[in-house]
């Protein structure tokens, strides 16, 4: 099982240390003005969305547009694989 980008969050913020993970939302696309700009940026990116935003916001171009790819990217790249939560008990 994977863990998505606000389960991470989550996780780090419980203290979890996801690794190379923890470096990468130190970014902070969750902090920012463009964050629902930013959420459907990574549903593209992930196969389960459109990039497609309500006024007034519009969607992400230019280099912030390549800088948050670049992140989505290496979040992907470096994305940590979970136990099987349902099992845990037998892993314990």
């Amino acid at each position: 099982m994977t863990c998505g980008l606000f389960g991470q969050i989550c996780l780090i913020s419980k203290g979890v240390n996801l690794g190379a993970q923890n470096k990468f939302l130190k970014k902070k696309l969750d902090i920012n003005p463009k964050l629902v700009q930013n959420i459907k940026l990574a549903e593209v990116a992930t196969g389960i969305g459109t990039e497609n935003v309500r006024a007034p916001r519009l969607p992400l171009f230019g280099k912030e547009r390549e800088h948050v790819i670049n992140i989505i990217k290496e979040g992907l790249r470096t994305r940590p694989t979970l136990p099987d939560y349902k099992n845990l008990s037998a892993i314990v």
